[in-house]
């Protein structure tokens, strides 16, 4: 085992565990396959609010750092459009990176969720 694959493992691991104390899991799919429960940090919500062709718009940003894990990263790698459910809220990942200086021990996840209404009157 190389110097960096000991690294990764040692990073990845210490993560996990103190994870793992703080007892949070998110569920993830990649790929529409099935899910996955990892050991995960959910980040703080942030919201945007917009209006767009007579609908109301609401889309929730919300962070998730997972260290590296069993099923973590997949093996297709992480996509776009991959799923994270937490707290019953499923998040869809928009933008994905490694956070360990390119030792793939912990991740940052991107990731929106988006509710929409529609508004039955206008006000002028």
């Amino acid at each position: 085992m190389s110097v960096r694959d000991e690294f990764q493992s040692v990073a990845a691991n210490a993560a996990k565990e103190i994870l793992e104390l703080l007892g949070d899991t998110v569920s993830y799919t990649n790929r529409n396959a099935s899910a996955v429960t990892l050991s995960a940090h959910p980040g703080a919500e942030s919201t945007d609010l917009s209006f767009e062709m007579g609908h109301d718009a609401e889309t929730i940003a919300r962070p998730f750092l997972i260290p590296k894990q069993t099923n973590f990263p997949p093996a297709n790698g992480v996509n776009i459009g991959d799923g994270i459910t937490f707290d019953n809220k499923t998040y869809r990942v928009e933008l994905w990176r490694d956070i360990s200086g390119g030792y793939g021990a912990l991740f940052r996840l991107e990731c929106v969720r988006t509710r929409t209404a529609t508004i039955g009157v206008m006000h002028q």
